[in-house]
Parts: structure tokens; C-alpha cells; sequence
């Protein structure tokens, strides 16, 4: 198989010219990425070499995490997570809307099949509800329960809160299936139409940016600014006062950007009585877990890297994130992640995270479907 995808139009080849332009060889963005690290060290000569060459290896950018920490730390604002993407995009069409077999992304298309269908999800609650609640996929495979007793808080908040079990399709999109992302991106925007919804609230990171970034006539927040803002529950406040939980947070990489966000979790933590350090590379300069851009799937060795830093990074502290996938990618024998909702939504004792193998995940998305019906019903 011949791996070398061609820069085949003038946008992508200015594109190129244009990062390359401005690099300054600092090397500021190989501090925080592994996979930059592996593939050269001097992305000034990378980025010479790609523009020279006008193709390059499909490995290469699939094996970006799509996480926005080169731009964040460069000077100059260089972004191999724009440029990688678009690399990606220009890979589909090369290959005429598919990938080769060699980047595993097989099961993604087949995730987003069933993720769309009749039988995991469900269209969003209610008539003329302006305001749903929109867990994202993560969520629903780890903790159905979970996500029904965030839900069931929001109603509290919004009582007239709609909720929809969808995908926002973003495994789609950052695979470069822009055509296909488009598509399921207008479904849902149908759907949120017919019933009058203006706001969207997230549980998950990626369903925060996906929205925002391809549905700005909506609302998108997050679930977690409706906690800080609103209060965790009577029950959740200062349950953990007495517990000597050694925690340090993990930013989600997707909302790097997001003070409000980054506020509220810490606000949160604060009503629930948790104690906790901050990590060196946090916020606006938080490392990915290593799941970012699919590459768990389509570089396992780069996926790797990511997570064995981050985990590094944490010591022995008792990682506390907002990121299913963060939570679940982190957990290991030695070191234990918890998602946040957990310490506000289920019992104390039961707050480690336990990671769904790929039958159980499907199951639990089958049972949050089942669970949104028995809601239907005690509000009919």
C-alpha cells in the first residue's frame, strides 16, 4: 500500500508555507507532545520537509492528538493540530471516503453507525423544550444510572429540560470524514429545531467543542458550570470533608481554553469538600490523556506515550477529571481516576472508575436508552 497522500490543493500547500513561515524553532511544542517528539526533533525541519515534498506519510497525521497544545504554547501560534487535520481531511479524499485498514478506524464507522440508530438513542424529550441536557457517548457507556441522576438534577434546574442519548459525531469529524460529519451534524440540528431547543447542555468535553464550533446558532454550556453556578446537591455538599482524598485535577484537553469551565470544576470540588493539587501542564496548557484524534486506534505507540506522561505527572495523587475518556484512559493498577460527576452522583463508596469492555459499553448505551423511556413515562 502506498502511504504517501499528495498536498493536492493550492489551500493545503498555503497552509503548509503559512506554519512554516511562522515557526521560529523554538521547539516549545515537543516539551508537551510525544508525538512530535517521535516523529522529528525539529518541527521547523518537518514543516520544510512537507513543504518541499508537497505529500506526506498517512501515519503522520493520525498520529496527532488533535489537542491544540502546540498552538496554545507557540509564540507564533503554530497549529500542527489545523494543519494535521486538514492532512487527514485531504487522506478520505484520497482514498474516496474510506481509510486503509491499517489505521483500525473500522470501528469508529461502526460506533457511529449504532450511535445514530433506533436502538441506542433516542430523539430529545418533550415538546417546545428549549433547554436539553446532552450526555455524550462516553457518559452513557460508563454510567447510565449516573447520567439519569445528572439529568434529574438539571430538571430541578430547568424544569422543563429536555435530554438526547446522540453522538455529536466528532469521531467522524476528526477522523476527516468531513462530508459524513456534516451530515449527522444537520441531523441533529433538525432535530434540535423541531422541538425548540435554543440551549444545549454537555456532560462530555468533546460534545462541548463540537457544538460550539459547528452549531454556534445554539447555546452550547456545560453541565459543569450549571453545577458551580447552581450548587451540587444538598446531600453532595462537603461529603468529602472527612475523607482524605490526595487529589490532583486533570483538565480535559478539548476545553483547554475554557476558564468558565475550568472555574466551575474547581468551584465544585470546593462545595464537595475535596482538597486538591494542581497539575505542572494544567488549563490552558493541559496534556492529553493520549485518547485525543482516535489515535488510541490509529497509533497505539503514540497513545501510549500521551498516557504513560500524564499518568507520570500525577505521582500518586488520585486523578480527579470531567472527561469519561480521560477517566477511564488514566485508571490503572497503581493509580486510581475518578470522574467527577461520580463524587456528586453516586455513593461514596462506589466512586472508582471502572472501565466497560466493548459488550458491557453497548449494553449500559442500550440501557440509558431504556432508562430515558421510564423518564417519558413519570412525566407523561
Amino acid at each position: 500500500m502506498n502511504s504517501k497522500i499528495l498536498v493536492s490543493s493550492d489551500k493545503l500547500a498555503s497552509l503548509i508555507e503559512l506554519e512554516y513561515s511562522k515557526c521560529i524553532d523554538c521547539k516549545l511544542c515537543t516539551k508537551g507532545c510525544p508525538m512530535l517528539d517521535e516523529f522529528s526533533d525539529n518541527p521547523k525541519k518537518l514543516l520544510s520537509q512537507l513543504n518541499k515534498d508537497k505529500s506526506f506519510d498517512i501515519e503522520l497525521p493520525y498520529a496527532c492528538m488533535l489537542c491544540g497544545y502546540c498552538a496554545e504554547v507557540c509564540p507564533k501560534g503554530v497549529s500542527f493540530r489545523d494543519l494535521f487535520y486538514e492532512f487527514r481531511k485531504q487522506s478520505v479524499k484520497q482514498y474516496n471516503g474510506k481509510l486503509p485498514g491499517s489505521l483500525n478506524t473500522k470501528g469508529v464507522d461502526i460506533h457511529q453507525k449504532l450511535s445514530f440508530s433506533k436502538i441506542f438513542s433516542d430523539s430529545i424529550l418533550g415538546k417546545n423544550t428549549e433547554t436539553i441536557f446532552f450526555p455524550g457517548c462516553s457518559l452513557l457507556s460508563n454510567n447510565p444510572e449516573m447520567v439519569m441522576s445528572a439529568y434529574n438534577y438539571l430538571r430541578e434546574v430547568f424544569p422543563n429540560c429536555g435530554y438526547s442519548n446522540k453522538c455529536c459525531g466528532k469521531p467522524t469529524e476528526f477522523l476527516g470524514k468531513h462530508e459524513k460529519f456534516v451530515s449527522l451534524m444537520e441531523s441533529l440540528k433538525s432535530d434540535f429545531n423541531k422541538h425548540g431547543v435554543k440551549t444545549i447542555i454537555t456532560g462530555c468535553q468533546n460534545c462541548y467543542t463540537c457544538f460550539k464550533r459547528n452549531a454556534p446558532e445554539f447555546k452550547t454550556i456545560s453541565l459543569y458550570e450549571v453545577l458551580g453556578d447552581s450548587g451540587v446537591p444538598d446531600y453532595a455538599k462537603n461529603r468529602f470533608a472527612e475523607t482524605k482524598l490526595n487529589a490532583i485535577i486533570h483538565d480535559p484537553c478539548p476545553t483547554r481554553t475554557e476558564d468558565k469551565i475550568h472555574e466551575a470544576v474547581r468551584e465544585i470540588l470546593n462545595q464537595l469538600g475535596i482538597s486538591y493539587d494542581e497539575m505542572s501542564y494544567n488549563k490552558h496548557r493541559t496534556l492529553c490523556c493520549g485518547m485525543g484524534g482516535m489515535v488510541f486506534l490509529t497509533s497505539k505507540k503514540i497513545f501510549e506515550k500521551h498516557r504513560d506522561r500524564r499518568r507520570q505527572e500525577a505521582g500518586s495523587k488520585t486523578i480527579i477529571t470531567y472527561c469519561m475518556e480521560c477517566a477511564e484512559t488514566l485508571q490503572s493498577e497503581k493509580l486510581d481516576s475518578i470522574h467527577l460527576l461520580k463524587l456528586i452522583f453516586t455513593d461514596v463508596d462506589d466512586i472508582k472508575t471502572e472501565k466497560s469492555s466493548l459488550a458491557k459499553s453497548w449494553f449500559n448505551r442500550y440501557r440509558a436508552r431504556k432508562l430515558a423511556g421510564e423518564v417519558i413515562n413519570e412525566t407523561k
